[in-house]
């Protein structure tokens, strides 16, 4: 409604109190190069936009150091809400953690990965919540054609076999392979690199490195990238499932809570805000070992996660665990120094404990804050 006005005269953009927000500014690019000569403080101006540009102006790309971009994500669990606050995050990365009772079900985990972090959703009731996310990651994908004039239906199948798969291998015979099991002709390799481009730009997906760990055989740890849903709701959303249909796909559900956990750790070490800054990888080798998320924080410490469905999972996950230690310590001239922590993330659990295999704080998602 006001676009033609704004486009007329860009400073109108920029009246108002500060900070002043302006929305989608991708759609006019010469606003940001006004912001930065018209700030006359920090936090003058806040632009957001649902898409990265292809390209900037090389006024802003000069000036760039008196703005800071921050990636945005949907909301956590915590500010959804139903977090049992048990567990800080600020605790267990310093190594404090208490076992105890606590209490999450499946069948809850399913309806809240359903519902996913969309803001439009919080405080809506379950079904309202999941028709939100569906609404809300239809609206983003249909920026393919609009902002990109590229396919929608080739950008779905490509976002749908990445969530599907959350956390394997994402490289073109393994995406293929997905695609094809959606019924749709899968892209050729040049064009499936476009696709991933254009759902990077679209904040869809999360680019995920593997580790290079400093074990005795480099040439055995895998290292290309992994890509994730950047909401643990895309997949259902992109099939239109509910909780019910989650429960009967035990694949798809732990690919889903893996996409959720995922999410929760990038919220709290990927932010020029975190209190603890870092990265998040994972970890494979060619010996057959995965552990799910590999943090590797800016102090040099690290942690091992590994995301499992329940409590049954939890023996067999903290055995992957020690391996990686065992690997490690295989190296001595390596350096590396022991874990800051590590942890085993549930879906569904009765309590928290401390596993002894792999000394694992075990806890479900939901106890987190």
């Amino acid at each position: 409604m006001v676009l033609p006005i704004i486009q007329a005269n860009p400073h109108i953009a920029l009246t108002g109190v500060a900070p002043h927000l302006i929305d989608d500014w991708t759609n006019l690019p010469e606003l940001q190069e006004l912001m930065y000569r018209e700030s006359g403080r920090p936090g003058s101006y806040i632009s957001v936009s649902s898409h990265i540009p292809q390209t900037e102006d090389i006024y802003v790309r000069r000036h760039a150091a008196r703005g800071v971009k921050v990636r945005m994500r949907t909301c956590t669990i915590d500010e959804l809400g139903f977090s049992r606050r048990d567990v800080a995050w600020e605790d267990i990365v310093a190594g404090r953690f208490s076992p105890g009772s606590t209490t999450l079900e499946l069948e809850r985990t399913a309806r809240l990965i359903c519902s996913g972090g969309w803001p439009a959703g919080i405080g809506q009731e379950d079904e309202i919540a999941r028709q939100t996310a569906e609404c809300s990651v239809e609206e983003a994908i249909l920026q393919v054609s609009t902002v990109f004039k590229k396919k929608v239906p080739t950008a779905s199948a490509v976002l749908t076999a990445i969530a599907d798969g959350a956390g394997e291998d994402t490289n073109h015979p393994a995406l293929t392979k997905r695609i094809e099991q959606l019924g749709v002709k899968p892209p050729s390799r040049t064009t499936l690199s476009t696709y991933l481009g254009i759902l990077e730009r679209l904040c869809l997906i999360e680019r995920v490195q593997g580790w290079d760990a400093p074990i005795r055989s480099k040439s055995r740890v895998r290292t290309k990238p992994r890509y994730f849903p950047v909401d643990c709701s895309v997949s259902t959303s992109m099939r239109q499932l509910a909780a019910n249909d989650l429960l009967g796909n035990a694949p798809l559900f732990q690919a889903c809570l893996k996409s959720m956990v995922l999410h929760e750790l990038l919220c709290r070490v990927d932010s020029p805000a975190s209190k603890t800054p870092g990265r998040v990888c994972y970890y494979s080798d060619a010996d057959g070992l995965e552990i799910d998320f590999i943090l590797l924080f800016d102090d040099g410490s690290w942690a091992p996660i590994n995301v499992e469905l329940g409590e049954h999972q939890v023996t067999s996950s903290a055995k992957r665990i020690a391996r990686l230690y065992n690997k490690l310590a295989s190296n001595e001239g390596s350096g590396i120094r022991p874990p800051a922590f590590s942890a085993i993330i549930l879906g569904s659990a009765a309590k928290r404990s401390h596993e002894k295999i792999s000394d694992s704080f075990v806890f479900p998602i939901t106890d987190l804050y």
